[in-house]
């Protein structure tokens, strides 16, 4: 037995779960999850000034 963790988009969930029923997986549980990176936002400089 293998495990595949996957995040993915709630729009490509869907389509994931049709490719892996025609690929013989019979089994699969889906949670929904939120969060946010350590990033916390871009910031982009231009010529030393930061823009928004």
């Amino acid at each position: 037995m293998k495990q595949i963790t996957a995040i993915v988009r709630p729009e490509i969930l869907e389509p994931l779960k049709d490719a892996l029923t025609s690929a013989g997986v019979h089994g699969i549980a889906v949670s929904e999850v939120q969060g946010f990176g350590n990033q916390r936002g871009w910031k982009e400089f231009y010529r030393g000034t930061e823009v928004l």
